[in-house]
């Protein structure tokens, strides 16, 4: 969904982009190809004038002008994807990575149609560094990598010579950003419950809460007040709990 919550985007076999400005009539608006991929990643830019979508078979990110969502036009693709996709709050700096054993790359799609900007997280290329996620922090300063129970962390200020900072343990491959009262928030999940991080100064990460909770997903809310976290329930079922993290101190 894009940010203003007016199109929708669902992959697939292709990617179905809709018009949910009256959820309770949506309108279809496009079928889009995504080549011989199976789309199972989809995102927009921040003011939803860029679809990305990416995914198994593929090796490519797809990207499509949607500034006129009933029109979408494709942009030139970028050479890496396939695993996942992450794009930071500006919308400018974009993560992908493909299948085991792929390199995480660093894409500045400012100019949708330069596509020769582009670096390589050091260590990615292995299965030893394979990247199960990653999310960008909403400033494009940080990049956080899920990879074998831990979450790096990088500084991707300059996404040509990124640098990494260190990594937090027992992480079970999700985490979440936001910003609450100028302080950038971190959430990771782990076995033992939920982390909350006062990443505002990355290098010298510090906790400040914990949430007793179990989840395979989270997500902060943008304004950092409250928790999502998914949890597995009786067999075939999971549960959403909502945590108010307004004093993530307390």
């Amino acid at each position: 969904m894009d940010s203003v919550g007016r199109s929708l985007a669902i992959g697939g076999d292709s990617v179905r982009l809709w018009n949910i400005g009256d959820p309770s009539a949506p309108q279809s608006l496009a079928d889009l190809s995504a080549g011989a991929a199976t789309a199972v990643t989809v995102a927009f830019d921040p003011d939803a004038s860029v679809l990305m979508a990416t995914g198994f078979n593929g090796g490519e990110t797809y990207l499509w002008d949607t500034s006129n969502p009933a029109s979408p036009v494709a942009l030139p693709s970028l050479g890496g994807g396939g695993g996942f996709l992450a794009t930071s709050g500006k919308g400018q700096l974009v993560a992908t990575s493909g299948q085991a054993g792929s390199e995480v790359q660093l894409w500045n799609i400012a100019d949708p149609y330069d596509r020769d900007s582009w670096s390589a997280l050091p260590g990615t290329g292995t299965m030893a560094g394979y990247a199960d996620s990653a999310i960008v922090s909403p400033n494009g300063r940080l990049l956080v990598m899920m990879t074998g129970g831990f979450a790096q962390l990088w500084d991707v200020a300059n996404p040509g010579r990124p640098v990494r900072l260190g990594q937090v343990s027992d992480v079970a491959g999700t985490a979440s950003f936001a910003y609450r009262d100028g302080r950038l928030l971190l959430a990771t999940a782990g076995d033992e419950g939920v982390t909350l991080w006062n990443a505002t100064d990355p290098a010298r990460l510090s906790q400040v809460a914990e949430v007793p909770d179990s989840a395979f997903n989270i997500a902060l809310s943008p304004d950092g007040q409250t928790l999502a976290t998914i949890v597995s329930g009786s067999p075939g079922t999971v549960s959403v709990h909502l945590w108010s993290v307004q004093d993530p101190d307390h």
